[in-house]
């Protein structure tokens, strides 16, 4: 039997990543279930709004212990995702396991090219434009077009709410142009392969090995 087999992780997130996480573990005999009650957009945003104070693995870590202590299995699991790059842009996703009981924590890591729709608009024929050229399914990101402003909309899907969102921000803004970005269900699509990355980590034998041992150091 799997030393993780019929036990309980805890994902902390609040932006739907559970199922592309949880499917790979599940073949390890791990359950695992979302705690949405921390906001984890407190540790940094992707979009930007709130900076990252530590770095993507820190970030990633710190999310898996407070979740490891959500539950009786003090296992608990965190993701952060970060990009960068010049001519392409790059999306490098990180999943981290920490297993408190055990002092092991593990990553997963996966690096690929993110294709990117960005533009800026001021009307909402500008925005049905940019809208029919991005990949069905993503995710808008929306916020008028000058650095700091607080007023963001992030996951925005349907074309009404979308033009909704837009009348409001243009209401409610000195701004004449605002920012509109693609991004959000693709991350959620790479999410996956970290977590396949760490379920193969898990797999390997030297783990196997060093589970049971009470100071087992943690790992890169």
């Amino acid at each position: 039997m799997s030393h993780w087999n019929a036990r309980s992780a805890i994902l902390l997130t609040r932006h739907g990543k559970l199922p592309a996480i949880a499917r790979p573990l599940e073949q390890l005999g791990l359950t695992v279930t979302c705690d949405s009650s921390f906001d984890t957009d407190r540790l940094g945003t992707f979009t930007r709004e709130i900076e990252r104070f530590a770095g993507q693995r820190e970030t990633a870590l710190e999310k898996a212990k407070i979740a490891s202590e959500q539950g009786e299995n003090r296992i608990g699991l965190g993701s952060e995702g970060a990009f960068g790059g010049g001519l392409f842009c790059i999306n490098l996703e990180i999943v981290c396991l920490f297993d408190q009981k055990h002092g092991l924590t593990l990553y997963g890591e996966h690096a690929a090219p993110f294709g990117l729709e960005q533009a800026s608009v001021s009307s909402v024929e500008e925005l049905k434009r940019f809208m029919d050229r991005c990949p069905t399914g993503q995710g808008l990101v929306m916020r008028p077009e000058h650095a700091g402003h607080p007023d963001i909309h992030k996951g925005l899907h349907h074309q009404h709410e979308i033009n909704t969102r837009f009348r409001a921000l243009r209401g409610n803004s000195a701004s004449d142009r605002f920012s509109s970005n693609t991004t959000f269900a693709h991350i959620i699509l790479q999410v996956e392969w970290p977590t396949l990355a760490l379920l193969q980590k898990i797999s390997e034998p030297k783990w196997k090995a060093c589970v049971p041992v009470v100071f087992c150091p943690a790992s890169g």
